[in-house]
């Protein structure tokens, strides 16, 4: 017979007082076998390229050249904002290459977001410009937060 039955209930502050004092952090992962990962040491975060910040302002159907590109560097789109107030077509390129596919008749008054998730929305050619076609006048803002390099 297990020595359970004599065995006496915990009170809540009891518990949260066992919790407190359990084993945490590298420690309980080494426990586990999970291999610790190194922090980026502080030349290689000051080797990353940092974010910069592109606004959107398009008034007329044309091909906008959002963030020009450079010889050699290539854009990594992180987040992404647009808006619309004119009922029209939308697309964005990487160089000529399309990149969203064409948005058709994308609603008056209506907008995306791709936010911020560590990871870049769309990774494109070096050297490329990010253009950003529309069908019809009508504003089009937003912003684009990117790294070039």
């Amino acid at each position: 017979m297990s020595d359970q039955s004599s065995a006496r209930p915990i009170t809540v502050p009891q518990e949260i007082d066992l919790a407190r004092r359990a084993v945490r952090g590298e420690a309980a992962y080494a426990a586990l076998g999970y291999q610790a990962q190194a922090a980026a040491s502080l030349a290689e975060q000051s080797t990353k390229v940092p974010f910069q910040h592109a606004v959107v302002n398009v008034s007329t159907a044309t091909t906008t050249p959002v963030i020009a590109g450079v010889s050699g560097q290539a854009i990594e789109v992180m987040e992404i904002m647009l808006y619309t107030d004119t009922s029209m077509d939308l697309e964005l390129f990487d160089g000529t290459k399309s990149l969203t596919g064409l948005l058709k008749s994308w609603p008056a008054a209506q907008g995306f977001l791709f936010p911020y998730t560590g990871e870049p929305h769309f990774s494109l050619t070096p050297g490329a410009a990010l253009n950003l076609v529309t069908s019809a006048a009508g504003q089009v803002s937003g912003f684009i937060r990117y790294r070039q390099g």
